[in-house]
């Protein structure tokens, strides 16, 4: 019998695998036909944009896009926005990369290619990634590092290599009218939360939500919260969040 649900594709962030969107996936497996898209295949954020288009079955899908993930869906957007029928943009950014941040970019990809991934990971990125230091979290930060390993050093530099190339995709959100999601952590220190303002403000028909308490990894630092929202508004009917700006705060 062949599945009459409609498709969800799920965009993974840096060095994040499918697994990052597992709770998420699972919550939603009533709704949709999940399907990830790859963000290995290429180097630049317009190519893996292009190239997740032409890996979708479906002419029409709803997409969920979390930190790089986040800026392939808005890329996505720029290049078909009549296929997505609706958007969730996941702790991200629409900005493209200051000085400061590219300097730093850099300094992580020469680290990576002098065999430093894991070092890399277990120090400077796995305190960025999350807000707190609690026990719970360490099966989390853990996943993380995993994550990063099985996709391997290539990978870390062809990512960033996108992401530090990427363009603006500002217009394409002002002009963008199917329903979207802006998610953001209050305490996220990568994807700051007035970035996700900034997003909220240019989009036509925008739900904004904000949860307290987690940083950049909140899907796993907060995972039932997290997933409860992306779920509730996922499976909602449009009309329920139609030229909505709100602020849900979860502790």
């Amino acid at each position: 019998m062949v599945d009459q649900k409609p498709t969800l594709v799920l965009l993974p962030g840096l060095m994040c695998g499918p697994e990052i969107f597992a709770d998420i996936a699972a919550a939603l497996s009533n709704e949709y036909k999940n399907v990830f898209g790859d963000m290995t295949s290429a180097d630049t954020v317009d190519g893996l944009a292009r190239n997740i288009l032409g890996s979708i079955d479906a002419e029409r899908f709803s997409l969920a896009g979390f930190s790089m993930g986040g800026i392939v869906a808005m890329a996505m957007v720029r290049e078909a926005p009549h296929r997505i029928a609706r958007l969730a943009l996941l702790n991200t950014n629409h900005r493209v990369d200051p000085p400061a941040t590219r300097e730093r970019r850099n300094k992580h990809m020469e680290v990576v290619r002098n065999g430093g991934l894991s070092e890399l990971m277990q120090t400077d990125l796995k305190v960025a990634y999350f807000h707190t230091s609690d026990e719970h979290t360490e099966e989390a930060r853990q996943l993380v590092v995993d994550m990063a390993e099985k996709l391997g050093p290539d990978v870390f530099v062809q990512q960033s290599t996108a992401l530090l190339n990427r363009t603006s995709t500002v217009e394409a959100l002002r002009q963008f009218q199917s329903p979207t999601l802006v998610f953001a952590a209050a305490e996220d220190a990568l994807c700051k939360l007035e970035w996700h303002e900034d997003m909220a403000a240019l989009l036509p028909n925008v739900t904004l939500k904000v949860l307290e308490g987690a940083g950049h990894m909140a899907m796993l630092e907060c995972a039932g919260d997290y997933t409860e929202i992306v779920r509730a508004w996922f499976a909602a009917p449009h009309t329920n969040f139609e030229n909505e700006v709100s602020n849900d705060v979860h502790a």
